[in-house]
């Protein structure tokens, strides 16, 4: 998977591991989960552009806009997200990683066989947004329904963006994922279910990771820096606060918006 390509207090960042090498001509930024908080985003957006034009990013010949995943779900404007998302970023490259929240969607849409389960953490919102009617989650029938008016609803653009995301995304020694990895596998021979799903077992992980991984997927009150691993995801969908970081050579720092902001 990956060939293709602090406890700290909080805000409060640590030396980084001389191993956790990143290029010294490069710009990234990674965005946390979004959850259909289209507003936040856009606010967001206008904060990373503003960043962009500081004279210590002016000087860097690659950059990157790196989104961690669930892109959907649980906010209102799901629909609206994607939308933004699909326009043309200038100025930088931009990755698009794969949530569990987008693979769910699929799952739901390809009648997998437990797809149906999207709709109790989320699904019924995304549904909303793309105008279609909330089914009964104990009737299948009324699911079908709901799966079949998707399906017509959803424009084409956003079911090719969904299929087209990545699982992980890789700089120096800093790998970009949704939720974290195995730290008992290396990183070649991480699954997909890995970097989607993992929790527990790699955020109390004590031994040293193989590199520096940045990731959301579970929520916490503000951005978290360790030597091993960055969680951005500062859960915006019942904060109001959607983050992203900056990261280069020198240091990484917390760019963070609210809709009042």
């Amino acid at each position: 998977m990956f060939s293709i390509f602090q406890h700290a207090q909080r805000k409060n960042k640590r030396t980084i591991p001389k191993q956790h090498h990143f290029p010294s001509d490069t710009l990234a930024y990674a965005i946390g989960d979004i959850h259909g908080c289209d507003q936040e985003l856009g606010r967001l957006l206008d904060k990373i552009r503003e960043d962009i034009e500081t004279k210590i990013c002016k000087e860097k010949t690659a950059r990157y806009l790196i989104f961690l995943g669930d892109y959907i779900d649980r906010g209102p404007n799901s629909h609206a997200v994607i939308e933004r998302l699909l326009k043309p970023f200038q100025g930088v490259n931009t990755i698009f990683l794969r949530g569990n929240h987008e693979q769910a969607m699929l799952d739901f849409i390809g009648e997998s066989e437990d797809g149906a389960d999207w709709l109790r953490y989320g699904g019924l919102e995304t549904l909303a947004s793309y105008g279609v009617e909330t089914p009964l989650l104990g009737d299948m029938s009324d699911i079908r329904r709901a799966r079949t008016d998707l399906s017509l609803t959803l424009p084409q653009a956003h079911l090719e963006f969904l299929h087209s995301l990545e699982h992980a995304f890789k700089i120096g020694d800093y790998v970009f994922v949704h939720a974290g990895i195995d730290p008992t596998k290396p990183l070649d021979r991480q699954l997909p279910s890995d970097v989607l799903w993992i929790r527990e077992r790699f955020l109390t992980f004590s031994g040293p990771l193989p590199a520096r991984i940045i990731h959301g997927h579970t929520p916490v009150p503000e951005v978290e820096i360790f030597d091993d691993r960055i969680n951005v995801d500062t859960g915006v969908y019942s904060s109001g606060s959607l983050s992203a970081v900056r990261i280069l050579s020198e240091g990484v720092k917390c760019i963070s918006a609210t809709i009042d902001q």
